[in-house]
């Protein structure tokens, strides 16, 4: 997201894909209370990939020593010099002209560019080793969403109230306030009007999508390749592989026992911490590094959250075509929602 530095304070603007300059309280993105400055003075847009700025005032708006003519379109470069209403007023320097994006600012004074979190599709933080919180985007309601790891499970709770705690999933909105790292962060958006990339239509669903686990004898390594309609995509060895073929293992499980596709491979998140010897919120960190590096591999191919699914307490794996070798030997396979 493109930057501007308050010339005055030193401070950084960060700017909406249409950011509004002027006078009017609430009317504007950012308010300018001087009295040679118009109600709406000037905009700011994203326009054909690069940033331009309009005047629309009636004491004028001047790129470097340049004034503007009315509602003319000039194109923003780095260091540009921005004064309004005079040119002598100068209110703002240009530092960032990066394309627009939602970011997460750190609530503070002086905020650089360097210091926000841009975000896209999906982000385990304050790093990917030791995450605090998960913030992605929600598919279905193209909105994101926060949810937090938590470290312990009450023993005086029942399964339910437990699974209700650390499945704490909240939207989030502008402005919005939240905690990780020791810092607090607040939501900005971009306002493009034009779809974004974690926003494209859906190339696939998940039924069409080959998974292929390959297991080491002493299950300590987990490998993953995935067979589209297109291609075969290298997952490599992750640990949470194995959580994922474990999911698997359940789904098959319940299908050779004859159970009906939609009702396969369901389990409660007590017994994945039971057989994979990890406690709830490590458990909940796996399953988001799985999702995330399937939205990352899988970027606008299909929905990372159906990778896992969560549904009345209860977790399994989205995938119906998969097939599990444990040292080069088939294990257990699903050939799709007709059966194995």
């Amino acid at each position: 997201m493109a930057a501007l530095i308050d010339a005055n304070t030193g401070n950084s603007c960060f700017l909406h894909a249409h950011h509004s300059f002027g006078r009017l309280t609430y009317a504007v993105d950012t308010l300018i209370n001087q009295p040679r400055i118009s109600k709406h003075h000037a905009i700011i847009e994203w326009h054909n990939d690069s940033w331009h700025i309009r005047d629309l005032s009636r004491n004028g708006t001047w790129l470097n020593d340049t004034k503007l003519k009315q509602n003319n379109r000039y194109q923003l470069n780095l260091n540009d010099k921005i004064s309004m209403g005079d040119p002598d007023n100068q209110l703002f320097l240009v530092a960032n002209l990066n394309a627009p994006c939602d970011l997460l600012i750190p609530v503070g004074a002086k905020v650089s560019s360097e210091q926000t979190v841009a975000l896209s599709r999906y982000h385990l933080l304050p790093n990917e080793q030791h995450p605090e919180v998960v913030v992605f985007i929600d598919p279905a309601e193209q909105q994101w969403c926060i949810e937090h790891f938590e470290q312990q499970q009450n023993p005086h709770q029942n399964q339910q109230e437990n699974q209700d705690q650390h499945h704490n999933v909240t939207p989030l909105n502008e402005h919005d306030v939240i905690e990780f790292g020791g810092q607090k962060w607040q939501l900005k958006l971009s306002h493009l009007e034009t779809p974004t990339e974690q926003f494209e239509p859906l190339r696939h669903q998940l039924d069409e999508l080959n998974f292929v686990f390959d297991l080491s004898f002493d299950e300590e390594v987990t490998e993953l390749r995935l067979i589209t309609p297109e291609d075969t995509i290298e997952f490599y060895a992750r640990s949470h592989h194995y959580l994922t073929l474990n999911l698997a293992r359940y789904r098959a499980s319940d299908a050779q026992n004859g159970i009906e596709p939609q009702k396969q491979g369901w389990v409660y998140p007590e017994q994945l911490m039971k057989d994979l010897g990890l406690d709830i919120s490590h458990l909940n960190i796996q399953i988001h590094r799985a999702r995330k590096q399937f939205s990352d591999v899988l970027h606008g191919l299909c929905d990372a959250q159906s990778l896992i699914v969560r549904q009345a307490g209860k977790l399994r794996f989205g995938g119906s075509l998969f097939s599990v070798y444990k040292g080069h030997k088939l294990e257990c396979e699903s050939k799709g929602s007709a059966g194995t």
